[in-house]
């Protein structure tokens, strides 16, 4: 079965770009592996705090939004669309818990999205309003009303601005298919205020397949379905966006909790595969799927270091070949490495 011909599902991979450690060439570097690879998308986390240090109107040419100026631009340039991310309060907007936390008022990150998908539209396509809303990890303190606030406030702030026209609003994918949380936030006036639903369903245990599980649980692949026909439920007629999900390859000691265990590099690359070939298969209101993540990032443990297509030396993994066989309409590839 030719999957990557089944529908017209992309793939694209999270990018930690603006992240300090990168240097041009490395970001150079990186954009050419992927589009290599033959993704057509990448995932960028964008901070807020660093996009707006201080109160009152965003100055273009502070170092936060030139940097992301530079990043997009290197990514437009090679013909690679982009899902922004905009998280992390700045500590003028007190939040209750640091910068991982909501702000007292969900109108300042509203203008600041709003801005953002102004500023960056046409090289931009899509901004997440945060990542992970439901994992106190990402959003400390927030309830689903909390989340909902924020995302109204960004979606109205981008409605309200003529030159974000045509940039879609995507909900901030949750950890798992989360439905009783995503419902809370549907009660609580969601619906309406996004362009697209993004969920990150991680398989758990973490080294389990794509196929393991009969769909019962969040932490399922399959559980998409219940994520779907909830959205129906409530009349949601968005596209899915699965806008994180990926194996991490790491050995084992026997000691590590379930949402923390390694797979081979073979098995990685066999999941990926996998998992693809069973949304493209099962689930056709899946648009998109964001692999995490491009590299090894150097200062990653073991466990998120393992999520990298490539290496810290951006060296393609199996993992890498398998997508990019997928992606070239090869039928079961398979994995190798470099020599």
């Amino acid at each position: 079965m030719d999957a990557g011909h089944l529908t017209p599902l992309e793939v694209g991979v999270q990018f930690h770009g603006t992240w300090d450690h990168y240097t041009a060439a490395d970001r150079a570097a990186l954009l050419d592996r992927l589009v290599e690879m033959r993704a057509t998308w990448v995932r960028l986390d964008v901070s807020w705090a660093m996009l707006q240090g201080s109160p009152g109107p965003i100055d273009p040419d502070a170092w936060g939004p030139r940097l992301v100026d530079r990043v997009v631009s290197m990514a437009h340039a090679r013909g690679l669309k982009v899902l922004g991310t905009l998280w992390l309060t700045p500590a003028w907007a007190v939040p209750s818990a640091g910068e991982r936390s909501a702000p007292r008022d969900a109108r300042d990150y509203g203008e600041a999205f709003g801005w953002a998908a102004e500023r960056w539209a046409g090289k931009v396509q899509a901004w997440e309003v945060w990542n992970e809303p439901n994992s106190a990890d990402f959003l400390a303190g927030a309830t689903p009303e909390t989340y909902t606030d924020l995302l109204r406030a960004a979606y109205e702030a981008t409605r309200a601005r003529s030159g974000a026209d045509g940039v879609q609003v995507v909900y901030g994918g949750t950890m798992h298919n989360d439905v009783e949380w995503i419902e809370r936030t549907y009660r609580a006036g969601a619906t309406g205020h996004f362009d697209v639903m993004a969920t990150h369903p991680y398989q758990v245990p973490a080294d389990t397949g794509p196929l393991d599980g009969d769909g019962s649980h969040p932490w399922q692949l399959a559980h998409l379905g219940a994520v779907h026909d909830l959205m129906q439920r409530y009349r949601v007629e968005s596209p899915l966006w699965l806008t994180e999900l990926g194996w991490s390859s790491h050995p084992n000691t026997g000691s590590e909790p379930a949402w923390a265990k390694g797979v081979t590099e073979a098995d990685q690359a066999a999941h990926t595969v996998a998992a693809l070939t069973e949304t493209a298969r099962r689930y056709p209101f899946v648009e998109k799927v964001f692999f995490y993540a491009a590299r090894a990032e150097p200062s990653s443990d073991d466990h998120q270091g393992g999520y990298g297509i490539m290496s810290t030396a951006m060296q393609p993994k199996p993992v890498y070949h398998a997508l990019r066989d997928w992606l070239s309409g090869r039928p079961s590839p398979t994995a190798r490495v470099d020599g």
